[in-house]
């Protein structure tokens, strides 16, 4: 999918352009990725806590 939207977006681009554009929109994706998990590790972390005798 990523590949599909840089392929439209960047249509007519240098590929130097296009090489940034995907390892710049990759690098996110990972990042936005792991934000989420440790998001959902604390808010587990927060509802087993809720539960200890």
């Amino acid at each position: 999918m990523l590949d599909q939207f840089i392929n439209a977006g960047l249509r007519g681009k240098s590929e130097t352009t296009v090489k940034t554009y995907r390892h710049a929109l990759q690098r996110f994706s990972q990042h936005d990725s792991t934000i989420l998990q440790a998001y959902r590790e604390d808010k587990l972390r927060a509802v087993e806590g809720l539960y200890k005798d």
